[in-house]
């Protein structure tokens, strides 16, 4: 299976929060939920199929498929900006 790599110019904001599993009121497990939210410049051409990869300052690589894309578009309907969830 061939793999194309290309990249594409993009500003990364990263986050976490603790998801908490409660039952009767009562915390019964806590988890971290890191998301990272991609923005790129106009229309890109990036599928739920895809897997994206980038490395932040701390040197570390995150590898994951996409779970909302969200194209912004100007009042014309121009797209202005294309926004991936992963």
């Amino acid at each position: 299976m061939d793999v194309d790599l290309f990249e594409i110019k993009c500003r990364i904001d990263e986050g976490s929060t603790i998801a908490n599993s409660r039952s009767s009121g009562v915390v019964k497990s806590e988890e971290v939920v890191a998301t990272a939210r991609i923005l790129v410049d106009k229309l890109a051409d990036i599928r739920y199929t895809d897997t994206l990869a980038f490395t932040n300052e701390l040197g570390e690589t995150i590898e994951r498929k996409p779970k909302e894309i969200n194209v912004k578009r100007h009042v014309s309907g121009k797209p202005i900006l294309t926004e991936v969830i992963v």
